[in-house]
């Protein structure tokens, strides 16, 4: 069984404390976590590990000065040590002339199916047990060949019911073994198709570059470009944390302020950025509703469940209208998010030609300005990965980009 723990108590005598205190604003973090990790290593599990996770953190304003501190106990004494150490630092800060305030309470709509009782409760053993059905199946794949290299297979449900392990462990050798026989492609200019997983690297890009302080004091490859085309009128992109039952989705952000749908890119333009209330105060603008968190004080901002609207294409018709190209099916594409420049190599991917998946690639690099592959977005595709229950990523092409091989 899970154990309770007992967030409430700490939390509102951290506020009761802070009340008397004279702050400006104050709030209280309180989180407890508990995760799992199982590593494999050829046939069988390499280690077993559970971690949890359990502290409170304060914020205070006096003056415009922030004061934070945290503590990773929720003993009485600790959490008025900690609000203490919260207040006298807020009293000796400096006054920042971006602080315009933090978000009162709010009433948000519930968000149902985000707790799954399997997950709270599962063991250690039990998860071990779950992931050596995914090697069993993996091993069943087998095809008479050998792959030696690395590979990257992901998988997230919010519901462990939901979670095909046997069907994670064929994913799995199936891509390793469509690895076999990489050839080399000479280095030049041109298009190539992303798979929803590549395409999931590639959108996570540009929505850090939108997203919180950075991008409004213009420290992102974004930043001047808000209410202006990046892309064709094809690419439209909605975040929503409201989804029920989806990995990403809450009732409220980091700061307390109720989830929404927000549409952040509509026919090819940046319309809003993602913000949380400090940066949604540099801006002059209202908060997103997209503050990020942990009890030791950062709060920064990000996207939540990201979606890229379908197109018109298919997979199979981008493929055969392609004479020569490569379909990319698994490379990092963030960029450098001050420049927006990038280079990477294609984990995982198959040269075209004539219309034709062909070989496996080997030792291809691509690279360049992320908003010239932006403007370069020829087809969408009408299907597509649908990640947690939430995410959704469909295949896009992208008529030319540079390519380094040999």
């Amino acid at each position: 069984m899970a154990e309770r723990i007992d967030l409430a108590t700490p939390a509102e005598k951290a506020a009761r404390l802070l009340s008397a205190m004279n702050m400006d604003f104050f709030d209280v973090y309180v989180v407890y976590s508990r995760s799992l990790s199982i590593g494999v290593l050829g046939r069988g599990i390499r280690d077993a590990k559970s971690r949890i996770d359990l502290g409170l953190g304060v914020r205070a304003y006096k003056n415009r000065g922030l004061g934070v501190a945290f503590s990773q106990s929720l003993e009485p004494e600790d959490v008025e040590e900690t609000v203490d150490r919260a207040v006298s630092f807020a009293r000796a800060a400096q006054p920042d002339p971006y602080f315009k305030g933090i978000p009162g309470p709010s009433k948000a709509e519930d968000v149902p199916g985000l707790c799954d009782k399997e997950i709270i409760c599962l063991t250690l053993e039990e998860a071990g047990e779950l992931v050596k059905r995914m090697i069993d199946a993996a091993e069943e794949v087998r095809h008479g060949a050998m792959y030696r290299g690395g590979m990257t297979v992901g998988y997230s449900r919010s519901y462990l019911a939901e979670i095909d392990f046997e069907a994670i462990g064929r994913k799995a050798a199936e891509k390793a073994l469509e690895q076999f026989g990489s050839r080399r492609v000479k280095s030049g200019a041109l298009p190539i198709i992303l798979t929803p997983d590549s395409t999931s690297s590639f959108i996570s890009g540009l929505m850090l570059a939108i997203s919180g302080e950075s991008a409004v004091k213009k420290r992102t490859f974004a930043s001047r470009f808000l209410g202006k085309q990046i892309a064709p009128q094809i690419l439209e992109i909605v975040d929503d944390g409201t989804i029920p039952g989806a990995i990403a989705s809450s009732p409220y952000d980091g700061e307390g302020v109720p989830r929404r749908l927000t549409k952040v890119v509509g026919e090819g333009r940046i319309l809003t950025f993602l913000h949380n209330s400090y940066s949604a105060g540099i801006a002059g603008v209202e908060t997103t509703g997209h503050a990020r968190r942990d009890y030791r004080g950062y709060v920064g901002a990000g996207p939540t469940n990201v979606r890229v609207k379908p197109g018109d294409s298919s997979l199979e018709e981008m493929i055969s209208e392609t004479r020569k190209g490569v379909l990319v099916t698994n490379a990092s594409l963030i960029p450098n998010m001050v420049s927006g420049e990038f280079s990477s190599t294609i984990d995982e991917g198959f040269l075209i030609e004539g219309g034709e998946k062909k070989h496996p690639v080997k030792n291809l690099m691509v690279g360049g300005q992320i908003l010239e592959m932006y403007r370069n977005i020829e087809l969408i595709s009408k299907e597509g990965r649908t990640i947690g229950k939430g995410f959704f990523f469909p295949s896009i092409k992208i008529s030319r980009v540079k390519l380094a091989g040999g």
